[in-house]
């Protein structure tokens, strides 16, 4: 899997391999208010680590990462979609949601 290999290098500095990645489509007006949502959420949370990408670039790992729909903020600790948030909702739901999954799961 040599595009997760990537966005692992990408994510490269992220605090301890958790890393959040924004998946969207260009033409999407739900992708774009969520994105919306997703910036003003991250003038609250700056530290939170967050990348995005159109998900056409993704082709050969939506399935390993199964991602439904769009949009889609996936948390990834090691290369490992460990949560997705397909709703929004609202600025608050966002942020509470990056909060929330900012803190590293014990395994």
């Amino acid at each position: 899997m040599r595009a997760l290999e990537e966005w692992n290098r990408r994510a490269g500095e992220s605090r301890d391999g958790l890393w959040f990645l924004y998946i969207y489509t260009p033409m999407c007006g739900t992708c774009a208010l969520a994105e919306r949502m997703l910036q003003i959420a991250l003038e609250l949370e700056p530290d939170a680590p967050v990348l995005k990408t159109n998900i056409h670039a993704l082709t050969d790992i939506t399935a390993a990462w199964q991602i439904e729909s769009v949009p889609c903020l996936l948390r990834l600790e090691d290369g490992v979609a460990t949560k997705k948030l397909y709703a929004f909702q609202s600025v608050p739901n966002v942020v509470t949601v990056l909060r929330r999954w900012k803190i590293r799961e014990v395994k």
